[in-house]
């Protein structure tokens, strides 16, 4: 996740690229920080290139997953990137 995070901002097709394979493999294994890592990072992304309607999807996602297995600290990354379209 941190090349996805690195490369937000000036290769987001790159950033994409390892935002995809980290939702893929923590989906697989069941690593719910992971997911929502990931979720947060296509919601970074959308936000960055202007697509606010997927950043708020992306964003909610990773939220719900934080809320759901009560990961607190995990709900800081979506909420700011929520807060940032609204």
């Amino acid at each position: 996740m941190s090349l996805g995070h690195a490369y937000r901002y000036f290769k987001q097709d790159s950033a994409l690229f390892y935002a995809q394979q980290a939702q893929t493999l923590a989906n697989q294994i069941g690593f719910h920080r992971g997911e929502v890592s990931a979720f947060s990072l296509f919601g970074a992304l959308m936000y960055v290139s202007g697509n606010l309607p997927k950043s708020l999807a992306y964003s909610f996602k990773a939220l719900q997953i934080a809320e759901t297995y009560n990961l607190q600290a995990e709900k800081a990354s979506p909420m700011n990137w929520i807060a940032l379209v609204y």
